[in-house]
């Protein structure tokens, strides 16, 4: 199928438009020549008015004329255009059949092959499915022609010992069951072990100033009892999570040498900050530290 073009001739430009343009250019310079420079008095406006219109109607007319000629020009243009965008239209629906057959085809190919890919992981993770779902690792190009099932098997392969290599990782630790617990959960989570190791340091911050605390609040307990004075140090919560808003505490410690200079060390290894209990409490800088 082949379109031929019977006229204009292939090739063959449009012919010119001939039309007396020297002429009316020369008959038009010689016309405008009295209007330039020319200068209207008060009393002669009328006339300026009357001369502006008749300028402006042989304007009009020159542009009517070229309307007239482009638009004969352009029919022939404009009809050719709509029928060739018919002829591309019936050619476009009638692949868009083919497409959607197409594309129907590929959908259903590639559902069958991830239900393989499916199949394949579940023989690779084992035990290891219920912690790390397939969407978890599943990786959109599998599902492609061109990813041969001997790759995706080497590819989840690895990602199944990476896996088990950093939960035993985790496990070589000997963490509490408890810690261990929470650990697994961020890298399953994340399945990124650093960040897992960042929660096990998180928890044994923790863990050193709840000890901390138990100790410090223990001994001025049995201080306070030995002395027989009340507790001056009120009863208080906890510490929490170390990225918890900081908190100013003022009391009275009773300790050996040997004990203050612990505290001190802990004070300086966890980076608190103490100090003198100043006879007037500076709010402000108390702020700053909240």
């Amino acid at each position: 199928m082949q379109i031929e073009i019977y006229n204009p001739s292939q090739g063959e430009p449009l012919p010119r438009v001939r039309w007396n343009y020297d002429e009316l250019k020369l008959q038009l310079s010689a016309g405008l020549e009295k209007y330039r420079g020319m200068v209207y008095t008060a009393d002669e406006i009328n006339q300026a008015k009357k001369d502006r219109a008749a300028l402006n109607k042989l304007a009009a007319a020159i542009d009517q004329r070229r309307r007239e000629v482009k638009a004969m020009y352009f029919a022939p243009c404009e009809e050719f255009e709509a029928q060739a965008k018919e002829l591309a239209s019936m050619v476009k629906n009638q692949s868009m059949e083919i497409d959607s057959q197409v594309k129907s085809y590929e959908d259903a190919r590639k559902a069958e092959k991830l239900e393989q890919v499916r199949v394949l992981y579940s023989n690779i993770f084992g035990d290891l499915e219920a912690l790390v779902p397939f969407e978890r690792i599943e990786n959109p190009r599998w599902g492609n022609v061109t990813a041969s099932m001997a790759s995706i098997e080497a590819e989840i392969t690895e990602k199944a010992e990476s896996i088990k290599a950093a939960l035993a990782s985790i496990d070589a630790l000997g963490l509490p069951d408890d810690m261990a617990g929470r650990v697994k959960s961020i890298y399953l989570e994340r399945l990124d072990l650093a960040a897992a190791l960042a929660e096990k340091e998180k928890i044994e911050r923790e863990k050193a100033m709840m000890e901390a605390y138990e100790r410090a609040r223990k001994s001025h307990a049995e201080l306070a009892k030995a002395s027989n004075e009340p507790p001056a140090l009120p009863e208080m919560e906890p510490p929490q999570d170390y990225t918890q808003q900081v908190r100013v505490i003022d009391f009275r410690v009773w300790a050996s040498t040997e004990q203050l200079g612990a505290l001190k060390a802990f004070l300086l290894d966890n980076g608190i900050k103490y100090g003198k209990v100043p006879k007037k409490i500076n709010r402000k800088e108390d702020k700053k530290w909240q």
